[in-house]
């Protein structure tokens, strides 16, 4: 199934080299380690294993001095190595930034489509897709930005046994680290520069779908703010009804008039005195 979508984890034939895609290196994660190639899917340039004729002339005196010269090439190539894996972390950041920036003004402009009004419908469709294509670009980039940063570089290196019995031999196997860092650093540079790319495509993209937005903004009309009716005082206040209240009254005594009784008149007796 990998071979059909091409990413045949299989080396190629020699002197073939290989460094992965982005659609490779995606498949190879998906599978699994049984199926995954070795060395993150990089096949170094194969060199011949002839020693050139430069390093066959040169004096037994003089094999140690290059040797040792070479060295110091190879470990500059994997300095470079590590400077380009630094850039390319670096560029993650802005990224993701432009990525949200780009995706919300596209949202923005699929909500401004109003069907009602073609003409402005027609700039929105248009901004939605220049951003989408922002997104698309930068997405991409940002990809081959991980491949730089996280993809493993193959090196070469000398064995001690070798540099100690046969300098000429070592010689030539520092040579091959050597070309073997400039490979790797080459290809994650182009993979860099890529990136850089989709950067620059997707501002323009950016770029296009803000004038579009300002457009969109200026030609839509103001919503119609409604009316308030303001309620003013008449001249006269209003009037209150009046509350019956019932105030409490307090209590009366009840007045009591003297009752005067009235007897049937008896005769005065002698004896009563008079009143």
């Amino acid at each position: 199934m990998l071979s059909r979508l091409g990413a045949d984890p299989a080396p190629p034939a020699p002197p073939a080299d290989r460094w992965p895609t982005t659609k490779q290196w995606f498949l190879w994660d998906l599978a699994p380690h049984q199926v995954a190639p070795d060395k993150d899917g990089v096949v170094l340039p194969r060199a011949d294993d002839t020693e050139p004729a430069w390093i066959t002339a040169l004096a037994d005196a003089d094999v140690k001095v290059a040797l040792a010269v070479q060295q110091r090439v190879t470990r500059e190539r994997q300095a470079s190595i590590a400077a380009t894996e630094l850039k390319a972390a670096r560029l993650l950041t802005p990224f993701v930034a432009l990525i949200v920036v780009t995706a919300a003004l596209t949202a923005v402009h699929l909500n401004a489509i109003d069907f009602d009004r073609p003409g402005i419908a027609i700039l929105s469709v248009l901004g939605a897709l220049c951003g989408a294509a922002g997104c698309a670009l930068l997405v991409t980039g940002l990809s081959r930005a991980l491949d730089a940063d996280t993809r493993l570089g193959t090196s070469l290196s000398t064995k001690v046994e070798t540099e100690v019995t046969n300098p000429r031999r070592a010689l030539w196997h520092e040579v091959q680290a050597a070309n073997a860092a400039s490979y790797v650093q080459r290809k994650k540079a182009s993979r860099i520069l890529y990136a850089r790319s989709a950067i620059s495509r997707a501002v323009a993209f950016l770029v296009i779908s803000a004038v579009l937005a300002a457009v969109v903004v200026l030609l839509r009309p103001d919503p119609a703010v409604p009316v308030v009716p303001v309620e003013r005082w008449p001249s006269s206040p209003p009037s209150v009804p009046a509350v019956n209240q019932s105030t409490p009254s307090a209590p009366t005594e009840p007045t009591t008039t003297p009752e005067t009784s009235t007897s049937p008149t008896q005769p005065a007796s002698p004896d009563s005195p008079d009143r």
